[in-house]
């Protein structure tokens, strides 16, 4: 049993590892907001869609910037 939950942690870990940096922080923002939002009793889904975006954006808007700079020179 033991070494079946060691599996599963070592599973869990190894596609973890797999996300990139930016996807992670994505994610953690948009459940952190999406939490709070929930805990203030604000929870909607047009509060839920303005945070996805908004962090969609935040994210999203750099690397476009970076990727036509480049193009650029």
């Amino acid at each position: 049993m033991a070494k079946k939950i060691e599996m599963f942690f070592t599973e869990i870990e190894s596609i973890w590892g797999a996300i990139p940096g930016y996807l992670k922080v994505f994610l953690y923002a948009t459940i952190s907001s999406v939490f709070g939002l929930w805990v203030a009793g604000q929870l909607d889904w047009r509060a839920v869609a303005i945070v996805v975006a908004t962090n969609l954006g935040i994210y999203q808007v750099p690397r476009i910037i970076g990727t036509e700079t480049r193009k650029l020179l």
